[in-house]
């Protein structure tokens, strides 16, 4: 279902607009232009480039996909982009964590700037970050309480 749940927004998704600043970064914004809006099936440009099928896409698998989209980089770009796929920091590119990248869904606008916790003695407001510290900590606590 993941999958199919990939290819789904691969049709019907629209990444936020970010700015760019270093050279990692913006040849990391061509190549997601370019999987997202080039009517890419992302399964199947990911199997065609996992030479050895083993399910992982290692550094010169990935550097050939850059190369398939006329991408230049250089070792050092190409490590700093693997670095951003992998997220399991592997060592190779996963397709559940180029799907995560490629479409990543970022709900953080949802949220307002500010947030008001009521606590056992008053409401509280806090800024995104401070937010987002608490909820963190409201499920270590939670999980801390369910373990014992």
């Amino acid at each position: 279902w993941y999958q199919d749940f990939c290819d789904a927004l691969a049709t019907h998704w629209s990444p936020p607009p970010r700015g760019t600043s270093s050279r990692v970064e913006q040849i990391q914004q061509v190549l997601l232009h370019k999987l997202r809006h080039a009517n890419t099936q992302l399964r199947v440009l990911f199997r065609t480039f996992d030479i050895d099928s083993n399910g992982r896409l290692t550094m010169s698998e990935f550097k050939r996909l850059l190369q398939n989209y006329a991408i230049e980089v250089t070792d050092a770009e190409l490590a700093a982009l693997m670095r951003l796929y992998d997220s399991k920091a592997t060592g190779s590119i996963d397709y559940e964590s180029l799907c995560d990248k490629v479409y990543e869904c970022n709900f953080a606008s949802v949220l307002d700037e500010k947030k008001a916790l009521v606590g056992a003695d008053a409401v509280q407001e806090l800024d995104l970050g401070d937010y987002l510290h608490h909820v963190t900590h409201q499920d270590q606590l939670k999980a801390a309480t369910d373990a014992h």
